[in-house]
């Protein structure tokens, strides 16, 4: 979820609800909107500096479109980039394209019948993306199974971080060279992890299934690790059966002082310490909450697992 700087819009899509519709909530109003930007089955959405973030859609294999938005404004489209058969057209304010992530990965078309994971590099002062070919993905992971997420640009560095899906090695690529450079390793847990780096300290973090981690910038070694999970127990023609059962997604208050991790199987959200990478406090939610938003002044949002219903609820300081 994304929060505007004066927390009145949260920001959210979940594809299995929302498709390719931008979900938010305005906390002034109290009411829930969606607003389409095309067809498709998902959007990614990546947050960037100033409020803006960018919502990636990929309408077919050989179509794929990313526009900009300000978190003050959801529904607007600022700036808007349209890839189709590895064609790149440019519309709105190209300059924004300088506060939003430009990095992010597809498997797309550039010819009739060839489609093969990429990775866009996004040169708005040029009016330009440039497509590099991942031989490394393509020819040691699962395609059908192992799908890249998000990437995270390393602060100051040519280097990107690639995480993959069941896999807990998140790879580290240099765009310069064009080469995957290295891997980090995680909790070995083989989750989907989502890597984040904090604004007001020097360190990684990134989840793991059912784990929660930091790591050194320097050395990319885990220095703490959080399971916060345990195995479900079920039933199952009077048997009982124990099997892992997974976080949902993590975030940060705006001043990064907590973090929220919502907790789908236990029916709540646990809010950690930064600083001290400890649990201060558990939040019951009832339902399942999966993605999740943490206020300055102790309010969660977080919508249902499976419906994507609204869930309030809130942290007592």
């Amino acid at each position: 979820m994304i929060i505007d700087s004066t927390e009145r819009f949260v920001i959210d899509n979940m594809g299995w609800v929302d498709k390719a519709a931008l979900w938010f909530l305005d906390l002034s109003t109290g009411a829930v909107r969606q607003v389409p930007l095309g067809t498709g089955d998902y959007l990614t959405l990546m947050g960037g500096e100033r409020d803006l973030f960018v919502a990636v859609r990929r309408e077919s294999m050989s179509l794929l479109e990313a526009t900009v938005h300000s978190a003050a404004s959801p529904p607007d489209v600022l700036a808007r980039l349209r890839i189709e058969q590895g064609r790149a057209t440019f519309s709105g304010r190209a300059d924004l394209w300088a506060s939003v992530p430009r990095v992010f990965v597809a498997d797309h078309s550039r010819f009739a019948n060839v489609v093969r994971p990429l990775l866009f590099l996004v040169d708005h002062r040029r009016g330009t993306v440039d497509f590099q070919e991942l031989p490394w993905y393509s020819d040691g992971y699962d395609l059908m199974y192992q799908g890249l997420l998000d990437p995270v640009s390393v602060p100051d560095s040519d280097l990107l971080l690639m995480p993959i899906q069941r896999d807990s090695e998140p790879v580290i690529y240099d765009l310069t060279e064009r080469r995957k450079v290295g891997t980090m390793k995680l909790a070995d847990r083989h989750g989907n992890p989502t890597l984040r780096f904090r604004r007001t300290a020097s360190e990684l973090w990134a989840d793991d299934y059912d784990t929660i981690l930091r790591l050194d910038i320097n050395s990319w070694r885990v220095r703490d690790a959080l399971r916060l999970q345990e195995n479900i127990v079920t039933i199952v023609q009077g048997r009982e059966s124990r099997g892992g059962a997974f976080i949902g997604q993590y975030c940060f208050d705006l001043d990064e002082v907590h973090c929220a991790v919502a907790r789908p199987f236990s029916g709540d959200v646990v809010v950690l310490d930064t600083e001290r990478f400890r649990q201060a406090r558990r939040v019951p939610t009832g339902s399942q909450p999966l993605q999740v938003a943490l206020l300055r002044d102790g309010r969660v949002i977080a919508r249902d697992w499976k419906s994507g219903k609204l869930i309030r609820a809130r942290a007592d300081k």
